[in-house]
């Protein structure tokens, strides 16, 4: 019997309630009530074991624990927590975008003339103060650098690293590890977690470049490792235990030489784990290839996932219209070109029967309407929308759902959130799109191809559509049709 099963059963237990009774005030079966507590059968649709907790007026906390259990059990426990770590990770999309708000002017000097050329550094307090000075010193060098070889568990650390790399120019490589026994069963929580450690630094102002390198992370880092990291700057060098309670810090040029080597070492056998791309054009190339690659696949089973404020709207669009609104600008018929030819082999794959899911949610609807600005596309390539034009691509949207498989859903703002500065598209399970609008540097884009992460990530697009995160598809086709209905009533 399933935790699932035992945890009910001990509820209607406790209720004091016949089966006869609970089936009568649910609405259930009776039969199937008792398969469900037996650990026979599971659910396939939450609203069912709804209405079984609402008979049994159950507290809210035992009615999240069931729903937690629930999932667990039809989902498997290593998937559910996979999909909790993607939902994680993009929830705190909305947290970076506040620490990126303000930059200060900086102005940093410590004396280091009173250490040894070797100096011992017991306790994370100690270990953090000396960290923070020799990188605020760095900083303040015209061609100053950090390397670092750690683990990103460290949260002082990467929030130093963000606070400082925002408001100077200090180039930072970060190397750390990832775990290589990850499989499609796996819940992926370690490599998931560095990821979203690691993420406010990718998003935010800073020269911040990570490389990745597999290995077995139980047995690399542990208590027998005696200084297994260690961050080097353009003259000192913090050697640092797996604990992060004792540290060496070294002042000597032969050392320092030692560690630049093995850190070069340790880069060129390691991998970029993201590519940022800031030109539009060269992010516009990239995808169209990624797209009509998956086109001309033989894999029948390909889906596409896109997961943002708004409904994916590129798609219907035309080339008539891109030219309207496009401003003229040198490389303007190309990027008209690329889009247009986008929309039309697009649109010829949703009536071949291509699957491709668009998740959005009510507020990036609002966002579209009041702005005329749809978030795929940077502000600074073309004027916004008018509103007889919003309401045909709303109209071309709500047609194109009923009529191909062509799926938009929104998704419940009370449990998911999704940030309006994000967007995310997944072509397939290797390969993964994140575009960012950040307020100073505007949108660029991050493409993450590393294959525990990209799998993760597509994974919980997948699976989003039929949980409890997202409406349906009648709920979410009674919101747009009563939004559009409310926009003419506007217009």
């Amino acid at each position: 019997m399933s935790n699932f099963s035992q945890t009910l059963k001990n509820f209607v237990s406790n209720q004091e309630i016949t089966i006869q009774t609970l089936s009568k005030i649910s609405g259930v079966d009776r039969s199937f009530i008792q398969h469900i507590l037996a650990g026979k059968r599971i659910p396939a649709d939450i609203t069912v074991l709804e209405k079984i907790m609402k008979a049994l007026m159950l507290t809210p906390s035992q009615e999240q624990k069931l729903r937690h259990l629930y999932n667990v059990d039809r989902l498997g426990e290593d998937n559910y927590n996979r999909h909790l770590s993607v939902k994680d990770m993009i929830e705190n999309i909305d947290s970076i975008k506040d620490s990126n708000s303000f930059n200060v002017n900086v102005n940093y000097n410590h004396d280091f003339s009173n250490f040894q050329s070797v100096n011992v550094l017991s306790g994370i307090s100690e270990i953090n103060y000396m960290l923070k000075a020799i990188i605020e010193v760095e900083s303040t060098k015209k061609d100053g650098y950090v390397k670092l070889l750690i683990q990103p568990e460290h949260s002082f650390l990467l929030e130093l690293l963000l606070s400082i790399g925002k408001n100077s120019s200090l180039h930072m490589e970060h190397i750390f590890c990832l775990n290589k026994e990850v499989s499609v069963n796996s819940d992926n929580y370690q490599n998931l977690k560095y990821v979203k450690n690691v993420m406010p630094l990718l998003l935010s102002e800073a020269d911040y470049n990570v490389f990745i390198y597999y290995d077995d992370l139980d047995v690399k880092f542990n208590n027998t490792s005696l200084f297994p990291y260690f961050i080097i700057t353009s003259d000192k060098v913090i050697a640092i235990s797996p604990n992060l309670n004792y540290a060496l810090f070294y002042m000597t040029a032969d050392v320092h030489q030692l560690y630049k080597k093995l850190y070069n070492d340790m880069y060129h056998l390691s991998i970029p784990l993201v590519e940022k791309v800031y030109d539009p054009l060269d992010y516009l190339n990239k995808y169209h290839q990624l797209e009509f690659k998956n086109q001309e696949s033989k894999n029948s089973n390909l889906a596409t996932y896109s997961f943002l404020a708004q409904p994916c709207f590129m798609y219907f669009t035309n080339r008539e219209q891109l030219n309207k609104y496009m401003y003229d600008f040198p490389q303007k018929d190309e990027v008209v070109s690329l889009m247009a030819k986008r929309s039309e082999s697009y649109y010829q794959l949703l009536l071949k029967g291509h699957m491709f899911t668009s998740y959005f949610n009510e507020e990036g609807l609002d966002s579209f309407w009041s702005t005329g600005r749809i978030s795929e596309v940077p502000d600074s390539f073309y004027d916004p929308i008018t509103k007889d034009d919003c309401m045909k691509l709303l109209e071309v949207l709500y047609k194109n759902i009923l009529e191909t498989p062509y799926q938009a859903i929104a998704v419940d703002p009370d449990k998911l959130k999704i940030s309006p500065y994000l967007s995310i598209t997944a072509f397939n399970e290797s390969m993964i799109f994140f575009m960012y609008i950040h307020p100073v540097k505007g949108p660029f884009h991050l493409v993450i191809q590393e294959k525990s992460i990209a799998y993760s990530v597509h994974s919980f697009l997948e699976y989003l559509k039929d949980s409890q995160l997202a409406y349906s598809r009648e709920s979410t086709l009674d919101l747009l049709k009563r939004k559009i209905q409310q926009y003419k009533l506007e217009f």
